[in-house]
């Protein structure tokens, strides 16, 4: 016999009516972040290889920058998504543009100035970051082309 918790949770997500690719997405994107959060905090010294400390200090900060304001979406996202479908349709657009802007920007620009490790999870993350774009991008297109209940 259900509990009136987790008949009320169970509701919740079915009533979003979204794919098993969403969830999967969404699944790839959060266990990314938590394993690049902890290759940079517990590999911090081994993550940079530079010997200008003017743009190591300049890497540190941008990455610092991006990590904050990621945690601050990825903290509020679920909260987003299980009361407005359509802000959380607009905020995962917005944030699949921004991280393919971060990814672009980084071999332009970032990866001629600082050359991070090649080597450990760091290199992992780094491999990794194309399919989070892509699980980012599916998640875009299953919000845009699926038709979602009202909120």
């Amino acid at each position: 016999r259900e509990t009136a918790l987790e008949a009320r949770g169970k509701h919740m997500f079915e009533s979003l009516k979204l794919s098993r690719v969403f969830w999967l997405s969404i699944i790839t994107v959060y266990v990314f972040f938590i394993v690049a959060f902890y290759s940079l905090t517990a590999e911090f010294k081994n993550s940079y290889y530079s010997e200008n400390a003017e743009q190591l200090y300049a890497a540190i900060k941008l990455t610092s920058v991006r990590f904050v304001g990621i945690s601050i979406i990825l903290i509020g996202y679920p909260f987003i998504l299980l009361r407005n479908t359509q802000h959380a349709k607009y905020l995962t657009i917005a944030l699949t543009v921004w991280v393919i802007a971060m990814y672009i920007d980084d071999h332009v620009v970032l990866y001629r100035m600082i050359e991070y490790s090649d080597r450990g999870l760091f290199a992992l993350v780094q491999w990794c970051r194309p399919i989070v774009i892509i699980s980012l991008v599916c998640m875009s297109i299953e919000f845009t082309l699926r038709p979602h209940p009202v909120d």
